[in-house]
């Protein structure tokens, strides 16, 4: 019953994140080679760094959408988080590959610069359209997903920065063509790459902090101990973790400890209030609580 009700109401809904990012994965890769082949008959290496660019994208969206699938699956008993920190490795992973790619692509664009090869703009124009256009549609695709999710974040990132690197491949192109400018392509290879540090160094960063359990940047520790030492029932909070596992999703551990002579129906609402406090107002999604009567010794 309950799968033919879901059904049944489908044409209501939004194809999921998993669907939406693999007709995107299609269109890029279709982008990709297109651009390879076009990049090596007019030997442009703007062409290519945006081929290069695009293929970046694919392996970006073929992790995101792989991250996306295991982050749906349910919870095992020994990954408690179930997969959600594969999103977050996904989003790691595509920064960190973007940025050497876009090295790769500097050394590229001076070796052109100081060796200057004749290019025919005419494939800049038509390719650097063809993927304007469908990266255009790849973004429209993806754009519900975008909202709540780090990973389906860092796929719209790719797709936009691949529209604009297409769009100044366009205007290379012509620039080519009517002004015989020839070191343009160089210098769009060099402000795609430069284009591309910058984007992924910031994901990068956010990224490597989930990874590294530091507390989120966005929760002050003292503010959360103040508020949970509110309690009439509570003398101190102490030895507190908090770290992500995911985007918007943290997880706490911390000792609490409590006057001695409260009965135990009384501890135990006091620490559902208590998680309902964290979850509410600091978004703790899990907390471990460790109760301490009074005087008992911190172990």
């Amino acid at each position: 019953m309950g799968a033919n009700h879901h059904h049944h109401h489908h044409h209501h809904e939004l194809p999921s994140s998993g669907k939406r990012l693999l007709a995107a994965i299609l269109m890029n890769i279709a982008i990709t080679v297109i651009q390879v082949v076009g990049g090596l008959i007019s030997g442009s290496s703007a062409l290519l760094a945006d081929a290069f660019h695009n293929f970046s994208d694919v392996m970006a969206l073929v992790l995101s959408w792989m991250a996306n699938i295991f982050s749906n699956k349910k919870t095992t008993s020994n990954s408690k988080y179930g997969y959600k920190r594969a999103e977050i490795l996904a989003a790691f992973i595509n920064s960190a590959t973007l940025i050497i790619i876009a090295l790769y692509l500097i050394s590229e664009a001076f070796e052109k610069f100081y060796n200057p090869v004749p290019i025919n703009g005419t494939y800049l124009i038509v390719l650097g359209t063809a993927s304007v256009v469908l990266n255009a549609l790849s973004m429209w695709i993806i754009t519900p997903g975008t909202e709540n999710s780090l990973n389906m974040k860092s796929a719209y990132l790719h797709l936009l920065s691949d529209m604009v690197t297409s769009l100044g491949v366009v205007v290379g192109g012509l620039c080519m063509i009517y002004f015989k400018i020839t070191w343009i392509d160089s210098a769009l290879t060099l402000a795609i790459a430069v284009y591309l540090i910058f984007s992924s160094f910031k994901l990068l960063r956010r990224t490597v902090r989930i990874i590294m359990q530091l507390t989120p940047e966005d929760l002050d520790i003292e503010v959360l101990k103040n508020e949970i030492e509110k309690n009439d029932l509570v003398n101190n909070i102490h030895d507190i973790h908090v770290w992500e596992i995911k985007d918007n999703q943290n997880i706490l551990q911390a000792h609490v400890n409590i006057s001695e002579n409260i009965e135990q129906i009384k501890v135990s609402q006091l620490k559902k209030k208590i998680k309902k406090d964290l979850k509410e107002k600091f978004n703790v999604q899990y907390a471990t609580l460790e109760m301490e009567f009074g005087s008992e010794i911190c172990i």
